[in-house]
């Protein structure tokens, strides 16, 4: 089914072998990388790469044959050798390889054609419709920067990708030729990169209106483990672990690159900000712990030079829930998506759960920057694409296997606090709230995320 709706819509498709490691089942493939979507995109480019030679190989057999140029062959016989060049090259990889369709031509300054993507529900449940208005939240928000003259990003998702563009940052290792980076987790941000400072531009598409579709988070367990793969990913783009620092440096050589190429400078704070956005977010929780250690201890001592987490936990509450809900539903009343007061009430709607969760993701962000840092590996299992068995007490058993670490560090710092407020010596205690608050805030979000999102 799936064939014939991209042959009835003219779309070229390529798949690769099964991934299998038992030779008694059949021939042994290899789906190699960290993240294995880059291995699936070598290889079938890998395949496109060796098509094209063939391909071009043939015109030049059949332009000698008939003593004329290149530009003498029509549209359709050059479409023909084309088809031989796949056909001759699908029997070669015996059966192994399916395959189908061509490339696009037009606007070569253009690597990558990104499509504002509609959202496509798989069970209306209560998270899944929250995902689905924040993605939505945030590809308004891209469309209005993008459109304003930031540079697009590349989702790594419903684009059009120019084929020639993509070989000109193509490199050999082990015999095969490689185009996306096996060895990162964000392997789409770091194509992006390399195109950019290739010359080449990514460009933002919203004239389907939402037609091509991506699924979201199923579950907050996929939507935790969607945001430490960012964080990891990020960190593994611009930072060496620490122990390679002494050797190579803190900075990676591909940052480097990018920080003195000659993408504009606009391009680069975005891109920048973008990055750091995941550092600001992990470092919530070290932070405002360490303030109230400070605020709550030696408040007088630096009370001249010090601006205390309570003066701008306050700032941020006014900004990102009162002010940043209303400017939404402005924007989209004025982009003519709905009125201005049903705009407002879905804001108001879905802003308790964004509270919690932004606030419950310090940890884990935390915790994918020091596994990279430190040279722990990280593994993520596939996205849900429908919805498991839930229950109280499946929930309760997810909830203990994957945040068990998280509550032995929050039971600590809950303990402390109250140990400090009420039993701790003379000239000890913590009982400002401007202390206590922010912590608290930090805590609390951070250990019912699970309970409120995840249990059922």
């Amino acid at each position: 089914a799936r064939q014939a709706y991209y042959e009835l819509n003219n779309i070229g498709w390529c798949s690769r072998p099964g991934h299998n490691t038992d030779e008694e089942k059949g021939e042994i493939f290899i789906r190699a990388g960290k993240f294995k979507k880059a291995s699936n995109m070598n290889y079938c480019l890998d395949f496109s790469g060796r098509v094209e030679d063939l391909w071009l190989n043939l015109i030049d057999e059949a332009c000698n044959k008939r003593g004329c140029s290149q530009e003498e062959l029509s549209m359709e016989e050059e479409e023909e050798l084309y088809d031989q060049a796949r056909e001759a090259m699908l029997e070669k990889d015996g059966g192994r390889t399916w395959a189908a369709g061509t490339s696009m031509h037009e606007s070569p300054e253009i690597a990558l054609l990104q499509h504002a993507s509609g959202i496509l529900q798989v069970v209306n449940n209560v998270f899944e419709n929250g995902i689905t208005y924040f993605t939505n939240l945030i590809y308004t928000s891209i469309q209005f920067a993008v459109g304003s003259g930031d540079c697009a990003p590349f989702v790594g998702h419903n684009t059009f990708v120019r084929w020639k563009a993509i070989q000109s940052i193509s490199w050999e290792e082990d015999g095969r030729t490689l185009f996306w980076s096996e060895s990162h987790v964000s392997e789409d941000f770091d194509v992006s990169l390399r195109l950019q400072m290739n010359g080449f531009l990514v460009r933002l598409a919203t004239y389907h209106n939402g037609g091509f579709k991506e699924g979201v988070s199923l579950t907050v367990y996929d939507e935790l483990a969607r945001w430490e793969k960012y964080a990891y990913g990020c960190n593994e783009l611009v930072f060496h672990p620490f122990r390679y620092w002494f050797t190579k440096g803190p900075i990676t050589p591909l940052f480097r690159k990018f920080l003195w190429s000659n993408i504009k400078i606009t391009s680069k704070v975005t891109i920048i900000a973008y990055i750091f956005t995941y550092y600001a977010i992990a470092s919530a929780i070290p932070l405002t712990l360490g303030n109230y250690l400070i605020v709550g201890l030696f408040a007088d001592e630096v009370d001249q030079f010090y601006i205390s987490s309570w003066k701008i936990f306050v700032g941020m509450a006014v900004v990102f829930n009162f002010l940043s809900p209303i400017a939404y539903a402005m924007l989209r009343h004025r982009l003519g998506q709905k009125t201005f007061f049903i705009c407002l009430w879905e804001t108001i709607k879905w802003t308790p759960m964004f509270v919690l969760f932004f606030g419950g993701l310090s940890f884990h962000m935390c915790k994918a920057l020091l596994c990279h840092s430190c040279s722990i590996n990280m593994e993520w299992t596939t996205t849900a694409k429908e919805l498991e068995a839930s229950g109280f007490r499946i929930g309760l058993d997810r909830i203990v296997r994957d945040f068990k670490y998280m509550y032995a560090f929050l039971i600590p710092v809950i303990g402390g606090m109250i140990y400090l407020a009420c039993f701790a010596p003379f000239g000890w205690e913590i009982t400002d709230f401007s202390a206590i608050l922010p912590l608290a805030n930090q805590v609390g979000c951070h250990a019912l995320l699970p309970f409120a999102l995840g249990l059922f």
